[in-house]
Parts: C-alpha cells; structure tokens; sequence
C-alpha cells in the first residue's frame, strides 16, 4: 500500500500481500470458475430479457460497483459505527457511472444493482458480527486489494476483447482477512 507522508515522500507496505492476496484469489477463482458461472448467468438473463450486450453490462457493472475500495470500507463503517455516509458518497458516484455505463454499455448495468445490495448488505451485516477482529490495518490491505482489481476493470476496457477475468480475482479479497487470522494465531 503506497503512503505519502507529511514531509511528502512515498512510503510503501504490503506490496507482497497484495501479489500473494492476487496470486491466490485468482487461483481460487480459476477453480470456482466464478467468472464463467457469472457469464452464463448472465447470458441467461440476456436471453430472457432480450438485450443485446446484457451480459457485459451486467458482468462490467456488477464489478465496478463492487470491488472499489468505498465498498468495502463504507459498508465496514456502516457495520461498525453505524455510520453509512461513504455508501452515500459511493451510491452518488456509483449513480453517475451506471447512467454512463448504461449509455455504453446498456440495460444490464441496472441489473448490477441487486448483486451489489447482497454484497454490500452481507459485508454491512459481516462488519457487525466482527466488529472487535477488524483493524485499521486489515481495511488498508482489504482496500489495497480492492484497487487492484479496479485497476484491472480498467485495463479490460482499454481492449477490446477483456484479457482479465477480473471476477475470478473476487476471492483476492479475503487473503488479507485470512492472513489476519492466521497472525493471531502465531
């Protein structure tokens, strides 16, 4: 995780969690065929609903709105203190991107809104249950691995045919959670 400190130079940490947390979310993706099993279910929906591009909509949408960092930690503060004012914030944004989205992409990108309320409703739900396990740092490295898949959104659209099957990186977030777990242990 890159820092800028207040005699403004760059600081970095985690860069090794973040390769091992990409490496082994992929891996785990790859045999969960979690990027397939999205596809075909929304290819599905595309047949029902009879929109031409839904699937890519959907897949794009669902992903962009997330595995962003506000996600994560606004839920998280929602969680624990009770607090949603980032998921206000991230729900403004997130408004604004899916009228561009769907101006591109099409209808799918609405569809994207329900698995973002099961995602972001279970992590709410989640950060409630372990509130006292959940550190400043453990958010930072969940954050970190947020942006990277972010990052990895992006690369797909700057190519016509996507080359990172970023859904199969879904499981790259719960690296950090796992490594926490195991350094109590030790």
């Amino acid at each position: 995780m890159f820092t800028v400190a207040a005699d403004g130079k760059l600081s970095s940490s985690g860069e090794l969690l973040l390769i091992v947390s990409l490496v082994a979310g992929t891996l785990a993706g790859e045999l969960l065929q979690i990027d397939a099993r999205l596809n075909r279910f929304s290819q599905k929906i595309e047949r029902r609903v009879g929109a031409e591009g839904f699937a890519a909509a959907f897949v794009n949408g669902t992903l962009l709105f997330c595995v962003g960092a506000m996600t994560v930690v606004g839920a998280i503060n929602d969680g624990l203190h009770h607090d949603p004012g980032v998921l206000y914030v991230k729900s403004m944004l997130d408004g604004i991107s899916s009228i561009v989205f769907g101006a591109t992409l099409g209808v799918g990108v609405c569809f994207a809104a329900i698995p973002l309320l099961l995602y972001q409703g279970g992590l709410t739900l989640a950060a409630g249950l372990v509130a006292p396990y959940l550190q400043g740092e453990l958010l930072g490295q969940i954050c970190m691995v947020g942006y990277a898949m972010v990052a990895c959104i992006g690369i797909n659209f700057l190519t016509s045919e996507p080359r990172i099957k970023t859904a199969n990186l879904l499981p790259a977030l719960l690296v950090p959670v796992l490594w926490a777990v195991v350094q109590n242990f030790i």
